[in-house]
């Protein structure tokens, strides 16, 4: 299917991104827990699409972003990119996670506070005030 997409609305898994990412394929990534707040921080520092936070997703922003995914080249340019980069590591994925993760270590996303998680729920806010962005980011 992704071997199709324009574009692709995710939760921001390891597995989802690296998905959309060894296509090619720009994302909106809206994380749900886990480490899909984190992920998602990456794919919209890394230029490779956007992230929204779930509790303040609207129609009117949902579409304003898929229309950015499949309007603005820069974030198919970044998607083909890291695809190149899946392509040249010849099947080493390692090679890859291991700069993504050199990548994420310099992303300043702050733990969550106990106060930020739902009282019997796993859904978590995942906004931060710490910068993140691709100027804090190595070059790879």
């Amino acid at each position: 299917l992704l071997r199709r997409a324009s574009a692709a609305i995710v939760h921001g898994g390891f597995n989802t991104v690296k998905e959309c990412v060894a296509y090619g394929v720009p994302m909106l990534a809206v994380p749900l827990s886990h480490d899909q707040p984190r992920n998602a921080a990456l794919v919209q520092a890394r230029g490779v699409g956007l992230a929204a936070d779930p509790s303040q997703l609207t129609p009117a922003e949902l579409e304003r972003s898929m229309n950015r995914l499949l309007t603005e080249p820069t974030f198919r340019a970044a998607a083909e990119r890291f695809r190149g980069e899946f392509e040249d590591a010849r099947g080493s994925a390692l090679t890859v996670i291991d700069r993504w993760i050199a990548a994420s270590a310099l992303c300043r996303v702050a733990p969550l506070p106990p106060s930020s998680i739902s009282r019997g729920s796993s859904r978590q806010s995942w906004t931060s005030s710490a910068p993140i962005g691709p100027a804090s980011l190595p070059v790879v």
